[in-house]
Order: structure tokens, then sequence, then C-alpha cells
């Protein structure tokens, strides 16, 4: 049987089933992996994308999680910050923009060595409040690789303590 558990989450619920996998919140549309890897036969878990760019980190659940011991840092304003990968097929910069959903904050900070290379670009997604998030990426001016997905910023417990 299938417990949910509730967390108060810096004032937002959020469920875990018994096994701890966080469930986002029911208002939040959140993307689910599809298993594209740009420009590859490939199929792997946690990467969502199409022919063109792909992003890796895409949790089974839907959620970015930031929690003691786990990926993320604290920035110093207080945002939390994640290393998210994406995967090119054609050249070109790699544009990234997002906005919260659920709520006014400012919108998604991102840092990245620009570059443009076919292939892997890292990139630090920064998000100023945790919630429902909205992450729009493509590569240059090429519409067909634009990309969109849906994710829950969720904090577990205390959070990251690591701070940059």
């Amino acid at each position: 049987m299938n417990i949910e558990l509730m967390a108060v989450v810096l004032g937002a619920s959020l469920a875990l089933h018994s096994n701890g996998v966080p469930v986002p919140d029911t208002s939040c549309d959140v993307t689910l992996p599809n298993g594209v890897v740009a420009g590859s036969a490939q199929s792997q878990a946690q990467t969502y994308g199409n022919r063109l760019l792909s992003v890796h980190g895409v949790q089974r659940s839907g959620t970015i999680e930031f929690k003691p011991g786990g990926g993320g840092w604290v920035t110093r304003d207080g945002a939390l910050a994640m290393k998210i990968g994406w995967t090119r097929a054609i050249p070109g910069l790699l544009v990234v923009s997002g906005h919260r959903l659920d709520g006014d904050a400012p919108p998604l900070r991102v840092e990245m060595v620009p570059s443009r290379k076919v292939g892997f670009q890292g990139t630090a997604l920064i998000f100023p409040t945790l919630g429902c998030w909205d992450i729009s990426a493509q590569v240059s001016d090429v519409q067909e690789s634009k990309l969109t997905f849906v994710t829950y910023v969720v904090k577990i417990g205390v959070g990251p303590t690591r701070l940059r």
C-alpha cells in the first residue's frame, strides 16, 4: 500500500510516497522524461528531448529536488542552483529561459560558458523560488530545436548545505 506523507516546504505542501519520492502539486503539469537524446538513436531514462536538443536530469517524478547531501547549492542571495546538462545535435548557442507558473517570482537565471559546439553543454539553472517552473531552450534561432518542459522545484528538509 502506497501511503502519502505530507511535509511542509517553505509554505508549500509536498506529498511524499512511502518510498520517499516527491509527488508534485497536482496543479503543476510536470513534464516526464521521454528518453530522447538529441542526435542519437539511444534512449536515456532521465532525458527529455527532440531530435535537435535534449535536457538531462529530468526526474521520473517531474521534480528538481534540493535536499541535504543531494545535488545543487544555495546562492548568496538565497536562490537554489542545480547543474543541468543539455545535448545539441546542431551547432549554435544554447539559449535557456524560464518563469514560474504558480506564483510571482523573478525569472530563472542561467549560468553557462557559451559554446557553439555540437554535443554536451553544461549549465547551472538558478531558481529564485520553489514552485512550478516552465523552462524553454533552443539552439540559436533554430525554431525546430525549441524544447519546453515543466518541472516542480522542491526543497526537502533543510535543502542543500553547500553555498556558492
